[in-house]
Protein backbone atom coordinates (compact mmCIF):
# COMPACT_ATOMS: atom_id res chain seq x y z
CA UNK A 1 0.00 0.00 0.00
CA UNK A 2 1.06 3.55 -0.61
CA UNK A 3 1.98 5.60 2.47
CA UNK A 4 -0.86 8.08 1.85
CA UNK A 5 -3.31 5.25 2.50
CA UNK A 6 -2.11 5.18 6.10
CA UNK A 7 -1.87 8.92 6.82
CA UNK A 8 -4.02 10.09 9.67
CA UNK A 9 -4.75 13.53 11.11
CA UNK A 10 -3.72 14.93 14.46
CA UNK A 11 -6.29 16.73 16.64
CA UNK A 12 -5.05 20.01 15.09
CA UNK A 13 -5.52 18.65 11.54
CA UNK A 14 -1.86 18.03 10.68
CA UNK A 15 -0.69 14.91 8.89
CA UNK A 16 0.33 11.98 11.10
CA UNK A 17 2.40 9.01 9.93
CA UNK A 18 1.33 6.13 12.20
CA UNK A 19 2.89 2.79 13.02
CA UNK A 20 1.61 0.06 10.69
CA UNK A 21 1.72 -3.69 11.37
CA UNK A 22 0.39 -6.27 8.90
CA UNK A 23 -1.10 -3.49 6.80
CA UNK A 24 -3.14 -2.15 9.74
CA UNK A 25 -2.67 1.17 11.51
CA UNK A 26 -1.74 0.77 15.18
CA UNK A 27 -3.80 3.10 17.37
CA UNK A 28 -1.65 4.87 19.95
CA UNK A 29 -2.37 7.81 22.24
CA UNK A 30 -1.46 11.27 20.98
CA UNK A 31 1.34 11.37 23.57
CA UNK A 32 3.23 9.03 21.20
CA UNK A 33 3.12 11.65 18.41
CA UNK A 34 6.09 13.89 17.70
CA UNK A 35 6.65 16.65 15.12
CA UNK A 36 8.99 16.08 12.18
CA UNK A 37 10.74 19.42 11.70
CA UNK A 38 12.33 20.78 8.51
CA UNK A 39 15.90 21.42 9.65
CA UNK A 40 16.42 24.46 7.41
CA UNK A 41 13.11 26.28 8.04
CA UNK A 42 11.93 25.01 11.44
CA UNK A 43 8.54 24.23 9.85
CA UNK A 44 6.63 21.15 11.04
CA UNK A 45 6.42 18.87 8.00
CA UNK A 46 4.10 16.35 9.65
CA UNK A 47 3.89 14.26 12.82
CA UNK A 48 5.04 10.68 13.34
CA UNK A 49 4.48 8.15 16.10
CA UNK A 50 6.96 6.64 18.51
CA UNK A 51 6.52 2.93 18.98
CA UNK A 52 6.03 1.46 22.42
CA UNK A 53 7.70 -1.75 23.56
CA UNK A 54 4.38 -3.49 23.01
CA UNK A 55 4.22 -2.24 19.42
CA UNK A 56 7.77 -3.47 18.84
CA UNK A 57 6.85 -6.91 20.18
CA UNK A 58 3.72 -7.02 17.99
CA UNK A 59 5.80 -6.08 14.94
CA UNK A 60 8.34 -8.85 15.64
CA UNK A 61 5.53 -11.37 16.24
CA UNK A 62 3.88 -10.38 12.94
CA UNK A 63 7.20 -10.67 11.09
CA UNK A 64 7.86 -14.06 12.71
CA UNK A 65 4.45 -15.29 11.54
CA UNK A 66 5.10 -14.05 7.98
CA UNK A 67 8.56 -15.64 8.10
CA UNK A 68 7.00 -19.10 8.49
CA UNK A 69 5.56 -18.80 4.97
CA UNK A 70 8.58 -16.96 3.51
CA UNK A 71 10.98 -19.65 4.76
CA UNK A 72 9.01 -22.37 2.96
CA UNK A 73 8.51 -20.47 -0.30
CA UNK A 74 10.52 -21.55 -3.36
CA UNK A 75 13.70 -19.61 -4.08
CA UNK A 76 12.24 -18.46 -7.42
CA UNK A 77 9.29 -16.88 -5.59
CA UNK A 78 11.58 -15.14 -3.08
CA UNK A 79 13.75 -13.89 -5.95
CA UNK A 80 10.66 -12.52 -7.74
CA UNK A 81 9.55 -10.65 -4.61
CA UNK A 82 13.01 -9.19 -4.00
CA UNK A 83 13.45 -8.23 -7.67
CA UNK A 84 10.07 -6.46 -7.60
CA UNK A 85 11.14 -4.60 -4.43
CA UNK A 86 14.40 -3.58 -6.15
CA UNK A 87 12.44 -2.35 -9.17
CA UNK A 88 10.06 -0.32 -6.97
CA UNK A 89 12.96 1.26 -5.07
CA UNK A 90 14.63 2.30 -8.33
CA UNK A 91 11.44 4.05 -9.48
CA UNK A 92 10.81 5.97 -6.23
CA UNK A 93 13.76 8.37 -6.35
CA UNK A 94 11.69 11.51 -6.99
CA UNK A 95 9.10 10.60 -4.37
CA UNK A 96 11.81 9.96 -1.79
CA UNK A 97 13.53 13.25 -2.66
CA UNK A 98 10.24 15.07 -2.11
CA UNK A 99 9.81 13.49 1.34
CA UNK A 100 13.36 13.04 2.64
CA UNK A 101 14.96 16.39 1.81
CA UNK A 102 12.49 18.44 3.93
CA UNK A 103 12.42 15.82 6.73
CA UNK A 104 16.18 15.43 7.12
CA UNK A 105 17.64 18.52 5.39
CA UNK A 106 19.91 16.19 3.43
CA UNK A 107 21.50 17.12 0.12
CA UNK A 108 19.16 16.83 -2.90
CA UNK A 109 21.22 13.99 -4.37
CA UNK A 110 21.25 11.85 -1.21
CA UNK A 111 17.79 10.19 -1.53
CA UNK A 112 18.59 9.14 -5.11
CA UNK A 113 21.86 7.63 -3.96
CA UNK A 114 20.05 5.77 -1.16
CA UNK A 115 17.30 4.44 -3.46
CA UNK A 116 19.68 3.25 -6.15
CA UNK A 117 22.09 1.70 -3.63
CA UNK A 118 19.25 -0.08 -1.83
CA UNK A 119 17.83 -1.27 -5.14
CA UNK A 120 21.20 -2.76 -6.13
CA UNK A 121 21.66 -4.49 -2.75
CA UNK A 122 18.17 -6.01 -2.87
CA UNK A 123 18.69 -7.19 -6.47
CA UNK A 124 22.08 -8.71 -5.52
CA UNK A 125 20.44 -10.47 -2.59
CA UNK A 126 17.83 -11.95 -4.94
CA UNK A 127 20.61 -13.20 -7.21
CA UNK A 128 22.55 -14.71 -4.32
CA UNK A 129 19.60 -16.63 -2.85
CA UNK A 130 20.39 -19.66 -4.97
CA UNK A 131 24.03 -19.56 -3.85
CA UNK A 132 23.23 -20.15 -0.17
CA UNK A 133 24.35 -23.73 0.43
CA UNK A 134 25.63 -25.97 3.19
CA UNK A 135 28.95 -27.77 3.32
CA UNK A 136 30.63 -30.83 4.81
CA UNK A 137 33.36 -29.82 7.27
CA UNK A 138 36.02 -32.22 8.49
CA UNK A 139 34.65 -34.33 11.36
CA UNK A 140 36.28 -34.26 14.79
CA UNK A 141 35.36 -37.89 15.47
CA UNK A 142 37.09 -40.44 13.20
CA UNK A 143 34.66 -42.33 10.96
CA UNK A 144 31.85 -39.76 11.36
CA UNK A 145 30.46 -37.13 9.05
CA UNK A 146 29.28 -33.63 9.91
CA UNK A 147 26.84 -31.54 7.91
CA UNK A 148 26.27 -27.80 8.06
CA UNK A 149 23.00 -26.48 6.69
CA UNK A 150 22.39 -22.83 5.95
CA UNK A 151 18.79 -21.81 6.26
CA UNK A 152 16.80 -18.76 7.25
CA UNK A 153 16.47 -18.76 11.02
CA UNK A 154 14.18 -15.87 11.92
CA UNK A 155 13.40 -12.23 12.45
CA UNK A 156 15.87 -9.55 13.49
CA UNK A 157 14.59 -6.34 15.08
CA UNK A 158 16.67 -3.22 14.38
CA UNK A 159 15.91 0.03 16.17
CA UNK A 160 17.49 3.06 14.57
CA UNK A 161 17.90 6.08 16.84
Amino acid sequence: KHINMYLQRTSSGGALVPNVINGEVVSLPSSQNFPVIHGATGETIHHAQSATVEVGVRAVEAAAEAFKTWKKSPISQRQAVLNKAAEILATKVQELEKREVPETSCAQMWPGFECMSASKVVAATATNLAAVTGFIPPAEVPGSTSFVFREPVGVVLCIIP
